[in-house]
């Protein structure tokens, strides 16, 4: 085993700058002679001696066969890092496809992005990789982000903060490292940073509030890396000019002195508009390293760029403290995950790890309660045959061909004969001839499903519908029946407004769209909440539960985020009550997310010796439920505001309520009904309107002294 402090001091300065650099290919070769891509990497591989490579864009057979080439031409090990944002699926084809951050973020579930985590970490394990530039912890409050969108957990700092918190966690546990992106913070901007320089608003105060909390949040339980944004942030105390970047003030004093970060920093591609158009390559990579970049991702010349770092180092511009320091926490995580000594190499079964049973399990699981119903008008839903021989067209809108649309296209037309009449699959480079066709029969159909597919791609500049497909959907009609489901940016349902039906499904992989399709049929609850505000639409939040009306699926209490000793806790909590006499049996069911994860059933149904045992299918009368359903969470909520407390007066809120001794009366009182009122009135009878029966029951006398009486009902409904 070597050691980072020995191997450190064997290294020349140039070996040592050579070390900060990573470069990008992509996985699949491409190229002939001495222009082929990997023929070129592992040239800077060996000549430069690079300290990493980031792949991309190739199959996951490319990647195992390349990794062994590049670690034979390195005499240092290697790091091995991809963009794997919503597993390695989202660079690599053949892994599992979990879907994106967004989908996480609409199911709200921890365990789901911890798995999220910890599947990618294993897939990319098993091919030689060691470091996940993900999770990405921007918060997305901007609807106009060109670049973030469905790569963000949400808009709500708390929200991203635990959930990339728990991805995070989910990669370290199989052995990986992690990265927190784009620090910091790159969610509220309205331009790309691969084509300028955006600038982030907000004082101080805001960005610790907002852009800042996850990174700190993810910093606290030990996150491995962060990856700076090229962003302008003049409300942390920086020139509007300067990329956080290249500045000391943000990855030095913000990053690692007020939050305490003490892992490596490394820099989003230096090839980038963000930086590139503000200084010469090498300059940028100089700059990068005094401002507290350990890592320098993607110069675009890496000859120039460490030969920048050479000659800075030696003309004592940059402190060799500072480039030891920077390699030293390199090293230190090539030690971490096994490069210096021996191991951090592709498994021989790496096929076995990539597309496992659990994986697809995960991905479903994702896609199932991420799907959001924003809305739904009409009774459009669920979608099926009607028998009334109307048209219903299907059209699909594609930003970019990668094979989307096809699963959700299956799976509708695996319906019953008449539900889909035409079918149209339209890119921004299809038939002029075939846009109008679809043109035609949009206009013409009495109900449309349209599925979109528009992602964010670098520099793009913006993630919309393109416009040589925008016909498609001005063909719409107030008076058609429109299913819109997009399968990408949820925001699109604010040029939709003729939808009837629009689904936020944030991903465009296989799992997902067969979930969609299974839903809109009725199949599959929806129970995804958005995890973004929609301007003009929705809020942080919305969604509309919509169960399946043929049952309610089971799951394990763990695939909804419960104890897996659920039904045992269940089971002894009613064998204790009824042991005490509080009931002679009970059943209790627990469901969650629109799927059943726990029924026991206990005791008998009367006292009576010999009585019948209580089944599952035993059904009880349901009393009172409004005070448990409605009035009890509505006060626990106040009550979590700070707006109300258990022991206000009842005059304090309800003024009319007077009388001997009313003035003792509190909400405490009524909650345990120990007010001392009458246990039940038939209002309903006489009276109409809420105020009135409110000041009808605030005349009500007091039977007892509050507090000494329980008051108890022979109906369903009480006072």
């Amino acid at each position: 085993m070597q050691d980072p402090a020995e191997l450190l001091q064997q290294l020349s300065v140039e070996q040592k700058a050579g070390q900060l650099f990573m470069s990008w290919s992509l996985s699949r070769s491409a190229g002939t002679g001495d222009d082929n891509n990997h023929v070129k990497l592992a040239k800077w591989v060996e000549e430069v001696g690079l300290g990493g490579v980031i792949l991309s864009l190739g199959t996951c057979e490319d990647a195992a066969e390349l990794i062994p080439q590049l670690q034979r031409s390195a005499k240092v090990p290697l790091l091995l890092a991809g963009d794997f944002e919503g597993g390695v699926w989202f660079r690599l084809d053949g892994a599992t496809p979990l879907g994106n951050q967004m989908l996480v973020g609409a199911t709200g579930s921890t365990g789901l992005a911890e798995q999220m985590g910890r599947i990618t970490g294993e897939q990319a394990k098993a091919l030689g990789f060691h470091w996940v530039f993900a999770p990405v912890l921007d918060v997305n409050s901007n609807p106009q982000n060109p670049i973030i969108n469905v790569r963000s957990f949400g808009e709500d700092p708390r929200a991203v903060a635990r959930l990339g918190s728990a991805f995070a966690r989910g990669v370290r546990g199989a052995g990986l490292m992690a990265c927190g992106k784009h620090f910091p913070g790159h969610g509220d901007v309205d331009s790309d940073s691969h084509l300028e320089l955006p600038t982030v608003p907000g004082d101080s105060a805001r960005l610790h509030q907002v852009e800042l909390l996850p990174f700190a949040a993810a910093a606290k339980e030990g996150l491995e890396s962060v990856m700076t944004g090229h962003l302008a942030v003049p409300g942390l105390g920086e020139l509007p000019n300067v990329p956080a970047t290249l500045s000391h003030r943000i990855l030095h004093d913000v990053l690692r002195e007020e939050l305490g970060f003490t892992g490596l920093v490394v820099t989003d591609a230096l090839e980038m508009g963000g930086v590139k158009n503000a200084f010469a390559p090498g300059e940028v990579a100089v700059r990068a390293l005094l401002a507290g970049a350990d890592v320098l991702l993607m110069p675009p010349d890496p000859y120039a760029a460490r030969a920048a770092v050479v000659d800075a180092v030696e003309s004592g511009r940059v402190p060799m403290a500072r480039l030891d320091d920077a390699v030293r926490r390199i090293l230190q995580m090539k030690q971490r995950v096994g490069l210096l000594n021996g191991g951090g190499h592709v498994l021989r079964g790496w096929r076995e790890h990539v597309d496992t049973a659990e994986a697809r399990g995960v991905a479903d699981a994702i896609a199932q309660r991420g799907l959001v119903l924003v809305r739904e008008r009409d009774g459009v839903l669920p979608v099926a045959a009607d028998g009334l021989h109307q048209s219903r067209v299907l059209v699909t809108l594609i930003d970019k061909e990668e094979s989307q649309g096809h699963a959700f296209a299956e799976a509708l037309g695996d319906m019953p004969q008449g539900v889909l009449t035409h079918r149209f699959r339209l890119l921004p480079d299809s038939d002029p001839k075939e846009i109008e066709a679809a043109v035609q029969a949009v206009g013409a159909a009495s109900r449309v499903i349209v599925s979109l597919h528009c992602r964010v791609r670098a520099y793009q500049g913006g993630v919309g519908v393109p416009p040589k497909l925008a016909p498609v959907l001005a063909a719409l009609r107030d008076e058609q029946s429109v299913v819109v489901v997009s399968f990408g940016n949820p925001y699109l349902i604010r040029d939709l407004p003729r939808a009837d039906a629009y689904v936020a499904a944030f991903a465009s992989t296989p799992p997902v769209e067969r979930a969609a399709a299974a839903a809109l049929r009725g199949e599959l609850p929806f129970v995804g909440r958005l995890p973004v505000s929609i301007p003009g639409v929705a809020a942080v939040g919305d969604g509309m539960t919509r169960l399946v009306e043929a049952g309610v699926p089971r799951a394990r209490p763990e695939q909804v985020d419960m104890d897996p000793a659920l039904p045992t806790v269940l089971r002894d909590r009613l064998e204790a009550a009824i042991a005490d006499g509080a009931f002679p049996g009970a059943v209790c069911v627990v469901a969650r997310h629109g799927q059943l994860v726990a029924e026991v059933a206990a005791g008998h149904l009367t006292y009576d010796k010999g009585a019948q045992t209580v089944r599952l299918d035993t059904r009880y009368d349901l009393a009172s439920l409004t005070k448990v359903c409605a009035t009890t969470p509505a006060v626990l909520r106040l009550i979590a505001l700070g707006k109300l407390s258990l022991d206000d007066p009842v005059q304090k809120w309800v003024p009319a309520f007077v009388g001997d001794g009313k003035q003792q009366v509190t909400i405490r009182h009524l909650l345990a009904h120990q007010g001392g009122l009458p246990a039940y009135e038939r209002y309903y009878r006489t009276i109409e309107g809420k105020d009135a029966i409110v000041d009808a029951a605030a005349k009500e006398g007091l039977m007892s002294e509050p507090g000494t009486a329980t008051a108890t009902a022979t109906s369903a409904s009480s006072c």
